[in-house]
């Protein structure tokens, strides 16, 4: 009886260590899912107001190349 009774109790700890491991990892995962939200908002603020970061760049580049260009002539 004793053994089926520190067999519960060494059970039911076990579990407890279980669950608070999924809670940390559930925990974990609820951040990176509000930073990635986040990142998507910016992203798509950037993007749909006009030109992205990338399209900025390259059309800033573009304008750097012609200005060397005029420069060499």
């Amino acid at each position: 009886m004793q053994k089926t009774i520190d067999d519960l109790n060494a059970n039911e700890k076990r579990h407890k260590k279980e669950i608070d491991g999924l809670h940390e990892m559930l925990e974990f995962f609820k951040n990176q899912c509000e930073y990635l939200q986040s990142l998507n908002n910016r992203h798509n603020k950037q993007t749909y107001s006009g030109k992205s970061l990338s399209q900025k760049h390259r059309s800033e580049n573009r304008k750097k190349g012609r200005d060397e260009k005029e420069h060499q002539l």
